[in-house]
């Protein structure tokens, strides 16, 4: 069976949708239907039912169960692959929310391009949340860090940090210095709002926005770095990211003493149920690595 004939029907599975699927993979609509017809030819079975005016693609019966053969092949290629490229290293993939990247994972990557015995070959991706468990799912992830759990068939998923919010004002003359602060006594300056998880949102909404609109609305770190440079600007972020923003910018950081604080924090390692045997040991101590990095910090 040929490996993009393969792709494009687990594409074709996830979206439902011909057009959606030729979108996906940056494809015609005709190149996504002859690989179907291709694969049905080569298996000899129908895949899905075609029938005018339905937007929706349905699977036949054996359509459906030929899911999982298509997963397991994906997953031997995949096992074949690695084999070939054993005397490289393992070639791992991760995916992360770009501030867990930036401010956790990019010290490891560091640590792992600088020990010359280390037999772990990178690939770093950056998405949001559900785009990672979607990655994870289709084995184009074989590791994820993302901001909530979510309930997938096929992805494993444990908390891995948890982290305190904190209050980030650039340290110049206009900062409030105080170890410990009331949001506020923030209300007359100029809010950076960094979009974190739904517990922060709720959190935010009642601490905060009943009272003013926040100009601005960012979710990476070099947006959030580059807006606090002007001066009255402040942010709530993770521990992990106002000690990022203390390295590369004058900034002062406090602890929030609202009568409720913000929620933690908290980032989740996804992995694929049945991971390929020859990516976990390398996804394991990976996962290790992180998991020592943030005990050290104390972001439990």
């Amino acid at each position: 069976m040929n490996l993009t004939d393969i792709e494009t029907f687990l594409t074709i599975v996830e979206t439902r949708n011909i057009t959606k699927t030729a979108e996906s993979l940056f494809v015609t609509q005709p190149t996504v239907s002859r690989r179907l017809q291709n694969l049905e030819e080569e298996v000899g079975i129908e895949l899905i039912r075609r029938k005018k005016g339905m937007k929706q693609i349905e699977l036949t019966e054996k359509g459906e169960a030929f899911v999982l053969v298509a997963e397991r092949w994906i997953s031997v290629w995949q096992e074949m692959n690695l084999i070939r490229q054993e005397d490289s290293g393992t070639l791992l993939t991760v995916s992360s929310i770009d501030t867990f990247n930036t401010a956790v994972l990019a010290p490891i990557y560091r640590s792992l391009i600088e020990n010359s015995e280390n037999r772990i070959r990178l690939h770093v991706q950056t998405h949001h949340s559900a785009n990672i468990y979607r990655l994870v799912e289709q084995r184009q992830a074989d590791i994820g860090f993302v901001l909530f759990n979510l309930n997938f068939k096929n992805v494993n998923v444990k908390p891995i940090a948890r982290e305190k919010m904190v209050v980030v004002q650039r340290d110049c003359g206009a900062a409030l210095h105080q170890a410990q602060l009331h949001t506020d006594e923030l209300a007359d300056r100029t809010e950076v709002h960094f979009r974190g998880d739904i517990n922060f949102q709720n959190w935010h909404s009642q601490w905060i926005s009943y009272g003013s609109i926040s100009p601005i609305y960012v979710d990476t770190y070099n947006l959030l770095l580059q807006l606090l440079s002007l001066e009255g600007t402040w942010t709530i972020v993770p521990a992990s990211v106002a000690e990022q923003l203390q390295k590369d910018m004058p900034v002062f950081i406090s602890h929030i003493i609202n009568e409720v604080p913000p929620p933690d924090r908290v980032v989740y390692c996804v992995t694929h149920k049945n991971m390929n045997s020859a990516i976990r040991p390398a996804a394991k101590a990976f996962e290790d690595l992180v998991a020592a990095y943030v005990k050290e910090r104390g972001w439990l």
